[in-house]
């Protein structure tokens, strides 16, 4: 009875085991019933990935663009895709730090604009086109691996009103933006009115002299050609209760002479309301 009550246990062990082996064994070697891998790849779901990282990207969301990009490595693609939704990925993540980071300077360069601090901004506005290629190459890698996917989808050969032509449609739109984005961070240092002053009769250079200026050095000689100004305020009353008139009166001026029709920004601070 004992020997019939183990050799029960060993057949069931072994009919447990022989069911269990050929699904473990799948995995290592890929194969995969066509059938079940249709089912569970979508590309519309693909292209509305590539489209919220893209997203993300726009609004310069680094830690956003992180998240969702870290995603990838965990998503059910088929083999002939893997080498397009990782480079997506890769690129997606490396393209996101370089342009956060160039909007950052682009952003401290237009206040130094804002400021007449021409030279500074121009020092910023190097960093900028030193750094501006990297980040084309990488949108540029981003375009490529889109364009494959599109490939392997057969997006040219599907009406352009169907759901999966509609969705790529709208990543290639995102990247479009993304390189308006770059495009803007290229646009020239000194805006016309500033430029217009960099004259032969102002700063005593030939018209070829100044054509090989480098941008540092135009920001020099404007920065140099900026005349100081005066500013007088005067605050009436001095002391006023909630409710009270306070009027603002003052002139801004330039050598003596009074500067009309300028924008003038006063900044209170205050602890006291």
């Amino acid at each position: 009875m004992l020997k019939l009550r183990w050799l029960i246990i060993i057949v069931l062990l072994a009919a447990l085991l022989g069911t269990a082996v050929p699904t473990l064994a799948a995995a290592p070697g890929g194969q995969q019933n066509p059938q079940t891998a249709a089912e569970s790849f979508s590309g519309i779901a693909l292209l509305n990935y590539y489209s919220d990282s893209l997203d993300y990207m726009i609004k310069l969301d680094q830690a956003g663009s992180a998240a969702n990009l870290d995603k990838m490595p965990f998503a059910n693609v088929p083999q002939d895709l893997a080498d397009a939704t990782t480079g997506f990925a890769g690129n997606g993540t490396a393209f996101t730090t370089s342009i956060v980071n160039l909007f950052i300077l682009w952003n401290q360069q237009n206040t130094y604009i804002q400021q007449y601090r021409l030279t500074d901004a121009a020092v910023l506005y190097n960093q900028i086109t030193n750094q501006l290629p990297l980040a084309q190459r990488q949108l540029s890698q981003i375009e490529s691996s889109v364009a494959d996917t599109g490939t392997y989808l057969n997006i040219d050969s599907l009406p352009a009103d169907s759901d999966l032509a509609s969705v790529y449609n709208q990543v290639l739109a995102k990247i479009q933006e993304l390189t308006n984005m770059l495009m803007l961070l290229s646009r020239p240092l000194i805006p016309a009115q500033f430029s217009g002053a960099l004259t032969p009769g102002n700063t005593g250079l030939t018209t070829a002299q100044i054509a090989a200026l480098t941008v540092v050095q135009q920001a020099a000689i404007l920065t140099s050609l900026l005349k100081s100004t005066a500013l007088t305020l005067t605050v009436n009353p001095t002391t006023a209760y909630v409710g009270d008139a306070v009027n603002f009166s003052g002139t801004l001026s330039s050598a003596g002479q009074a500067l009309a029709d300028r924008q003038i920004t006063l900044l209170v601070i205050t602890p006291t309301f």
